[in-house]
């Protein structure tokens, strides 16, 4: 089956979510309370939203968050993001 690489777009927030959440839940099994890890299954809503506000928030060809996975979009591979932590020193 073939994939592309494409920017992320709002439909995708729930996919990426989930892949989030996945692959938190296997990276850190035994390393982090399973009771947290197997909750992390309930902010499914919480982290879509998230991801759907960063995802409208791109702006003028500045895509941070990129997709790969068939070009229907059905099922995500990988999710490729950058989320830019710096900040104003002015605001401080």
């Amino acid at each position: 089956m073939k994939a592309t690489v494409r920017p992320a777009v709002a439909k995708d927030a729930d996919a990426i979510a989930r892949l989030h959440i996945l692959t938190w839940q296997a990276a850190y099994r035994a390393q982090i309370p399973d009771s947290y890890l197997d909750g992390l299954s309930d902010e499914l809503p919480v982290r879509a939203e998230f991801w759907r506000n960063h995802i409208a928030s791109q702006s003028g060809g500045q895509h941070e968050v990129w997709v790969t996975g068939p070009p229907d979009g059905i099922e995500l591979r990988e999710v490729r993001y950058r989320i830019d932590l710096r900040y104003d020193e002015e605001e401080e």
